[in-house]
Order: structure tokens, then sequence, then C-alpha cells
């Protein structure tokens, strides 16, 4: 990502962070979450705790997510990771939240991280899931006009953990 991309990004996070206050936008994610469980519950992907998921570089995917909900993460995370932390992971391809080989985020991962899994069996009702909880999260988005960004998890990472860090003064 370039530099002017990333300010991009870390200018947006005052704004995100703000809106992801609105009950509306809790309130809906937490409905999504809900409903990604239930199908989860229902089909029974295999997951091997391998954390490859979250290991985006050595396995040749981009978990996407958007602002408003990267905002909600990041305020819902129990601890929000460095900016070292979050560059490290960045330049190293992996999710700054990956721990010991597990996720570290719990409840507040995004979508994106609830939907994916290993199993090639699965690859096509998540994406398809994937894909209506992202519309949805579009749409609310326009609902408590947030600006629209849809960017790589670990680049707004990295814009949280400095603008987040630029906001408060720390």
């Amino acid at each position: 990502m370039s530099d002017h991309a990333a300010g991009q990004l870390r200018d947006l996070v005052p704004g995100w962070l703000s809106q992801s206050l609105d009950p509306r936008v809790d309130s809906r994610l937490r409905e999504l979450h809900t409903l990604v469980a239930e199908e989860i519950r229902q089909r029974r992907p295999v997951c091997l705790a391998s954390g490859r998921c979250c290991s985006f570089a050595d396995h040749g995917h981009d978990l996407m997510v958007t602002g408003l909900e990267a905002a909600w993460c990041w305020r819902t995370l129990a601890s929000a990771p460095t900016t070292a932390a979050v560059v490290s992971g960045q330049t190293a391809g992996v999710c700054a939240l990956l721990r010991d080989g597990l996720c570290s985020a719990g409840a507040a991962r995004p979508v994106a991280c609830r939907v994916y899994f290993c199993d090639r069996s699965a690859a096509d009702w998540m994406n398809q899931l994937a894909e209506d909880c992202h519309q949805q999260i579009r749409r609310l988005h326009e609902e408590v006009s947030a600006e629209y960004r849809y960017a790589r998890w670990i680049d707004l990472l990295r814009a949280f953990s400095t603008g987040a860090a630029i906001t408060t003064g720390s």
C-alpha cells in the first residue's frame, strides 16, 4: 500500500471510530455475527486451528474489511495491538492479532474472519455468506453516513494503530 493510500485510511479513522459508536452499528454487526455463527453451526466446516487464516502472505489470501467494521472491531478489542506489532505483522503478512497460532481478537473479529475456513468443501457457501454480509455492512455505512472503504485488514489495523494514537495523543 502506498504511503498516500495509507495516509488516506489513517485520516478516516477518527470519523469511523466516532460512527462506530452509533448503536445501529453495534446492533447490526452483532446480528451479522449471530447469523454467521448459526450458519457455521448448521454447516460445521472443518477448522484445523492452524492459523492459516491469519497468515495471509503464506497462504495467498487477503482478508478484506470495511472501515466502519474495522472501527467497531478496533473499539471492541480487549487489547489493541501497538503500532509496532501491527507493522511487524503487516511486514510478515500476518494478522497482528495472531498470537501463538490463535486469534486474540475473540468476539471483536470481523465477519470476514468468522466466515473463513480452510475447509475447501465450504468455499461456495462461505463466499456467498461473506458477500451477503459485506453488502449489509456496506448499507450500514450508508445508513450512518460513514465513508465507505474496503481494504485489507492488515492495512486497516495499521491505520487504526497510528490514527487512534494521533487522535488520543498517545
